[in-house]
Formats: structure tokens, C-alpha cells, sequence
């Protein structure tokens, strides 16, 4: 092992600028180094197309399905289609027994091989895990079901679009007040979700929906990698692909890897998406593919110090120095306790409040009206008496 590690210590002396590398990025563990070393490599396959993550989607895994509008199955009617992706499409539903409203996912299932049962009973583990979620800012799974060719999961519905659509509405980025409100339910989602064992793998601002209350609730846990066993797909090119954006360097690398931590990068880089207002990477997907892998994108400076703290963490290229979702829930929840709130100027001392229903106001008036009442008595009596 020694004598591996001094090879390598070799090899970066020859290395002409691992100086000006060195000075901007520190260098935690050798798994690091070796990369370092081997990175102008991978550069280059990304440029002659030799990397998988960086050719586009094919057209074929594009899996879609026209549920005619008003078609009932297994009790939901399909009333509109409300999204489409690469491996499903979204509607709108209304169970006909109940007129309850749901969000129905539809994806086809690709292999033929299998029947409806035995499709279904290969995702009752990961789907009743995802049933048990309870939590005010996850999206609700209720049902999910097979008929023919297509696989079901019923969601709860959201009215307010998705989080991408703020952003888009947003001048330069989310107010200070509403981006602290989304960190904070978004942190707890994933704090809870990871405390059950369950990770999201995708998330993104569009993976983000907004309910009729303005509350940020997290959408698709775990759904991705169902989706690519549904489609006989790698998850990678259905999931990833669409979500390089948000993609881990750990992830791009095919490495073995902390899911927990790749969640964390990703819900770092929707927070600094959120801050900006505008996406973090820009240019071809091997510039993507590059920036993310050597950290090569600017968080602003001069504004909220707490987020712009926060989005450091979340985004360090080393995994194993990102917080749990859970140590950074406590050091928000600990920065907007201590947050200094603006002084207001006393309006003075009210009168307290009457003690007893002896000196209430009611009483005071009740004593008055007996005393007049009283007066206009006793002097009917003097004048009764004064005409005897």
C-alpha cells in the first residue's frame, strides 16, 4: 500500500499543474488524488462521446402511453393529462367511488415476459415502504396497481405546479423569507425519509410540487429506480439523464456511493437554484459533465450568509464531508431562532384588564342604571306622599 501511495506522490511532482490545481481545491483522501490523475482522461472520452452519461437520451427508451380521457380503470377515471416524462406520463384522476381527486403516474411496462401479478408482487416491498411515508412535505402514495402493458401509482394531487414553475416566475431568485420556508420543509422531507430508510435518488426543482396552501411537498421517492425496472432500462440513463443538473460527482464516476450524501448534493444544488434563480451549470452536457466533476460553479456572496453557508456544505465534492439531512435542519432551525427580528416601538401601558366582574364595565353600567332607577322610585314615593 506504501509503495502504491509514493508512486503516486511521484506522479503529481511531474504533473505540471497540480501546483495551480492544488491551490484551489483541497485534496482529502487519495481516492481524490488518483482521480486528479486520472481526470484529463475522462475529459477526453467525454469529448470523443466514449461517456455514457454524456450522450443523449435515446429516442427508444421513451416510453409513452394515450389513456383516452374519461377512461375508468380500476376505479379512477383519467380526466387530463398533466405532465409527460421519458418513462411516464402524469394525469389528473378522480376516484369514482369516493370523487376524490388524485395524481396518476402511468408507465409501461417494457418487458412482456411477466404477468400483471407477478409485475406487481415485484414491487409490493418497495411500494408499501413508500406507502408508510407520512410526512407533511412528502407527496402522498396511496395506491398502484398493473392492467395490461401499463404500471400505476396513485399520488396525492398538487395544485400549485411545481417548484421549477416558481423559480421561473421568481425576479432573480426566491424572496429571503420563501426560500428559508422551502429549505426548511424541503430539509425536514428529507431528514424524515432518510431516518425510514428511503432514499429520493432525483431530486430537483421539478420533483418539487407546491399544494394550494403554498406548502413545498417532495415528489417521486424512490420512484426512479422503479420506474427503470418497469422500463428494463439502467436507471442511470432514464433517471440521471434527465437530471445531470443535479447528478453528484460521485454518481457521474459510477463509483460506489453514499446515497444519503447524493441526495444532499442534489437538494443543495436545487437550493442554489432556488437562490439565483437561474440553473447553476450551463453549456453542453460534457461542460456539465466537467464543472460538476471538479466543482466548477460559483455560489454568490454578499447576500444570506446562512444559505450561502448552507449550499457550501451541501455541495462539497467529498461525500463524507456533507452534513446528514438531519445536522442541517438543526443548524437552520438554530439560525432562524437566532435571527436578530426587527425592534418595534412600544405603544404603552394598557389599563389591565378588569380583576374581578365586581369592577367590569358591565357591572359599573348595570350600577348605574339601578341607581337612577332607584332615584326616579324614591321620588315617586315623596311626591305619592306629599298628595296624601
Amino acid at each position: 500500500m506504501l509503495h502504491k501511495f509514493l508512486f503516486i506522490l511521484v506522479l503529481l511532482q511531474e504533473e505540471k499543474d497540480f501546483e495551480t490545481f492544488s491551490e484551489n481545491y483541497s485534496i482529502h483522501s487519495i481516492l481524490n488524488i488518483i482521480f486528479f490523475l486520472t481526470r484529463k482522461k475522462m475529459f477526453a472520452e467525454i469529448e470523443a462521446g466514449h461517456f455514457e452519461d454524456a450522450s443523449p437520451l435515446p429516442e427508444e427508451t421513451k416510453l409513452k402511453v394515450d389513456i383516452p380521457l374519461g377512461t375508468i380503470i380500476n376505479g379512477y377515471q383519467f380526466l387530463e393529462m398533466i405532465g409527460s416524462g421519458a418513462s411516464a406520463d402524469v394525469y389528473k384522476v378522480r376516484h369514482t367511488r369516493f370523487g376524490s381527486i388524485y395524481c396518476a403516474k402511468v408507465m409501461t411496462i417494457k418487458s412482456k415476459q411477466e404477468s400483471e401479478n407477478r409485475m406487481q408482487q415485484k414491487f409490493d416491498v418497495e411500494l408499501q415502504s413508500l406507502m408508510k411515508l407520512d410526512h407533511p412535505n412528502i407527496i402522498r402514495l396511496y395506491d398502484y396497481f398493473c392492467n395490461e402493458s401499463i404500471f400505476v401509482i396513485i399520488l396525492e394531487y398538487c395544485s400549485g405546479g411545481t417548484l421549477a414553475d416558481e423559480i421561473a416566475r421568481s425576479d432573480g431568485g426566491l424572496n429571503e423569507c420563501r426560500l428559508e420556508e422551502i429549505i426548511q420543509q424541503l430539509l425536514s422531507a428529507v431528514a424524515y425519509a432518510h431516518s425510514e430508510g428511503v432514499v429520493h435518488r432525483d431530486i430537483k426543482p421539478e420533483n418539487v410540487l407546491i399544494d394550494a396552501f403554498g406548502r413545498a411537498k417532495l415528489a417521486d421517492f424512490g420512484i426512479s429506480a422503479i420506474q427503470a425496472k418497469i422500463g428494463d432500462v439502467d436507471e442511470m440513463s432514464t433517471n440521471r439523464m434527465c437530471s445531470i443538473l443535479y447528478a453528484p460527482p460521485e454518481l457521474l464516476k459510477r463509483i460506489p456511493h453514499n446515497e444519503r450524501a447524493a441526495d444532499i448534493w442534489s437538494l443543495g444544488q436545487t437550493f442554489l437554484e432556488c437562490y439565483t434563480g437561474e440553473p447553476v451549470f450551463e453549456g453542453t452536457k460534457s461542460d456539465v459533465i466537467r464543472s460538476i466533476l471538479i466543482g466548477n460553479f460559483a455560489i454568490p456572496v454578499g447576500g444570506n450568509f446562512m444559505i450561502e453557508k448552507l449550499v457550501r456544505k451541501m455541495t462539497s465534492l467529498d461525500p463524507s464531508e456533507r452534513p446528514t439531512a438531519e445536522q442541517l435542519l438543526g443548524d437552520v432551525n438554530i439560525q432562524t431562532k437566532t435571527k436578530i427580528r426587527p425592534q418595534y416601538k412600544s405603544l404603552g401601558v394598557l389599563p389591565p384588564l378588569a380583576s374581578s366582574k365586581k369592577d367590569s364595565p358591565m357591572s359599573i353600567r348595570s350600577s348605574m342604571i339601578f341607581q337612577i332607577k332607584k332615584k326616579n322610585l324614591r321620588r315617586k314615593s315623596i311626591n305619592f306622599t306629599f298628595k296624601e
